[in-house]
């Protein structure tokens, strides 16, 4: 009797362990998603890694790009933080190798670009435009010899 016991303590151990939801693994089929959308929610354990001024030609600071990084899903995205001008923010992000990834809204609220899969110390490139509603150039994100940013 006490063998069937066991047995029968292994069993229900074993199906819990099979039903229970398993957590999402890092994959390359995160690039592309939404960071804040099923089915991984990878901004759900993301970490704020960089911040990088949105200047205007005189040097005015009138927005942040943050880059963020899930460890879940080994991923990265940018967040600019609006456009209080209302035009278009223009946003791109890739990482050595991989195609960019584009997005270009009209808001003066938050904004963001969907996620590049970065797994562990792999470098992510972006750059951050914001224009007037009219289409003129308003800031960008900007380091003197640079085209874009990287973190690393």
């Amino acid at each position: 009797m006490v063998r069937l016991k066991h047995w029968w303590v292994a069993l229900v151990v074993a199906a819990v362990v099979l039903l229970s939801p398993m957590p999402a693994h890092a994959s390359a089929a995160d690039y592309g998603t939404n960071p804040y959308l099923a089915p991984n929610y990878c901004s759900q354990n993301s970490s704020w890694i960089a911040r990088r001024s949105v200047e205007t030609e005189l040097g005015q600071i009138v927005a942040w790009a943050n880059v963020y990084f899930s460890s879940r899903c080994q991923t990265n995205w940018v967040t600019v933080d609006g456009n209080p001008t209302g035009g278009d923010s223009y946003k791109v992000i890739w990482t050595d190798g991989n195609r960019s990834l584009e997005a270009t809204d009209r808001t003066t609220l938050w904004t963001y670009t969907m996620q590049v899969y970065a797994p562990g110390s792999t470098c992510v490139n972006f750059h951050v435009r914001l224009r007037y509603p009219d289409g003129r150039h308003f800031a960008e994100t900007y380091t003197a010899g640079a085209n874009h940013q990287r973190v690393c």
